[in-house]
């Protein structure tokens, strides 16, 4: 699964950065029609950056968020509530990457 999400985040990547290449070489061709072309080492380069991109993209997206303990002092507040705890559970994206535990 983490290797198919890697592979579609990449190949999404690749596919906007060739837009990007191809719409700069046809600025370029409008400005000077001759003798100007993306080298194929711009287009390599491109695709590892997809490929690195793609694989930070999937690492952050994995990771366990941290726990955050905020204590608020409310006054006023009846003593029966003193030492309450809430639970915010806040933007979740659980999916089958993650474990049950």
């Amino acid at each position: 699964m983490l290797l198919f999400n890697w592979a579609f985040g990449a190949i999404v990547l690749l596919a906007v950065m060739q837009l990007a290449l191809d719409g700069t070489a046809l600025v370029a061709r409008l400005v000077r029609p001759v003798g100007w072309a993306t080298p194929d080492g711009v287009r390599y380069a491109a695709a590892i950056a997809a490929m690195l991109l793609s694989a930070l993209g999937v690492y952050l997206a994995t990771r366990v968020p941290p726990l955050k303990d905020v204590e608020i002092a409310i006054p006023g507040l009846p003593h029966q509530f003193d030492g309450y705890r809430l639970l915010q559970l806040t933007d979740l994206h659980i999916s089958r990457l993650f474990s049950k535990e």
